[in-house]
């Protein structure tokens, strides 16, 4: 994780690394538990704990969210440094339990405070922090993700390693909280500065994270053709990896999710071909709920899920969840031609909004819902005011102008 080799040489070093432990003799366990016992990382004279260690470190380059949760579920007692049960917890983050994830961050972020006076301490809190960033992000706790960014930054700074890729790694959650807030051009600067180094340190996720993000702020520039290209890229990354299922089904929820809001329903419908089975069978996120509901409403379809639009059951509440749900149920009333019901729930979500800073994903439907959006701020005093846009921020479907005023 603190290595400054390239992408290419840290992933051969690991597979061999775990091909030997694989093969390891009775007498060269001994040595490595003894070479164990003076190493600068604790890992309980452990061979065993070693390994998972090493399983969790190529767990989280390549985005394995099942080797992960195995290496930690293996261990016998917790890990020294918390590292195994943190990298366990940046899969559950990436599949939305975020209380669960950053609860197993915990013991990782105090080991690593603890050891940040050397090189090593401070590059392993900032990786660390990075996770942790991204799991306050998807609560919706856009402050506190900043914060810990910031907190990563310092640790950087302050040792004088300003300069390592993984501070990259460290500032890319700042970027999804800029999008959030509706703030493009930050956004923007975050994935520019960030995308080579991430690739030249070869983490799979976080360069899967950049390219998403680069296909949002494309989007909400109003550049679906650029959002579309972003998560061609996404699909074929730099370096030995491939991408894992969990992410290329993301990557594929992302592409519909852009299509419906540019209106292109036969897009969406050619990304996820089966989602009316999906959307039957029971979703397996929220993300992919809320994508598929948006779908069934585009086609017309009638059921529970798109006359009563809710988070399946057992998903962790959030800002952002909220508000989408909150923005199906104003579509399925204006599909039903009950506009009072639609600015009562456009209400809703701006007043979420206005709390919590999530602008983006309301000033991307502008137009899908216009004056009731429009209203929905006078109801709550938010200043939703239009202007005429520049070509690089207004959407490619819009004719009038756009929502673009901070909502705070």
């Amino acid at each position: 994780l603190y290595s400054t080799r390239k992408g290419d040489e840290i992933h051969r070093l690991l597979m061999e690394t775990r091909d030997r432990l694989e093969r390891l003799t009775d007498e060269e366990h001994a040595d490595v538990v003894r070479g164990l016992s003076v190493s600068a990382e604790p890992f309980h004279d452990s061979v065993e704990e070693f390994r998972a260690a090493v399983d969790s470190t190529i767990a989280h380059r390549h985005g394995d969210r099942d080797l992960a949760i195995a290496s930690y579920r293996g261990l016998r007692r917790p890990s020294e440094n918390g590292f195994v049960e943190a990298a366990a917890g940046e899969a559950l983050i990436y599949h939305e339990r975020y209380s669960d994830g950053l609860a197993l961050t915990e013991p990782w972020q105090r080991y690593c405070s603890g050891a940040q006076n050397d090189t090593m301490g401070a590059v392993n809190l900032a990786h660390c922090l990075s996770i942790v960033a991204l799991g306050k992000h998807g609560q919706g706790r856009l402050d506190e993700a900043d914060r810990v960014v910031d907190r990563a930054v310092t640790a950087l700074s302050q040792r004088g390693l300003g300069d390592r890729p993984q501070l990259a790694i460290a500032t890319l959650p700042a970027g999804w909280v800029a999008w959030e807030r509706g703030e493009l051009d930050a956004a923007a600067a975050v994935v520019e500065r960030s995308i080579g180094p991430i690739r030249r340190l070869g983490e799979l996720p976080a360069e899967l994270l950049a390219c998403m993000l680069a296909a949002r702020i494309n989007s909400s520039r109003g550049n679906s053709k650029a959002a579309y290209a972003d998560l061609d890229a996404a699909l074929v990354p730099d370096g030995p990896h491939r991408v894992p299922p969990h992410f290329v089904d993301w990557i594929t929820l992302e592409r519909a999710r852009i299509a419906l809001i540019f209106g292109d329903v036969d897009y969406a419908v050619m990304a996820i071909p089966d989602w009316e089975r999906r959307l039957v069978d029971g979703t397996a996120s929220t993300r992919e709920h809320l994508v598929l509901v948006r779908m069934a409403l585009a086609a017309g379809m009638r059921t529970s899920a798109t006359e009563h639009p809710r988070l399946p059951e057992g998903a962790e509440p959030t800002p952002a969840a909220e508000i989408e749900i909150r923005k199906l149920a104003a579509l399925a009333a204006v599909a039903f031609g009950d506009e009072e019901s639609a600015l009562d729930e456009l209400t809703a979500a701006v007043a979420v909004a206005a709390h919590t800073g999530h602008r983006q994903t309301l000033l991307d439907d502008a137009r899908t819902f216009g004056h009731l959006l429009d209203n929905a701020g006078a109801r709550n005093r938010v200043p939703l005011r239009r202007y005429d846009s520049g070509p690089s921020t207004r959407p490619a479907h819009a004719d009038g102008r756009l929502l673009a005023d901070p909502l705070t």
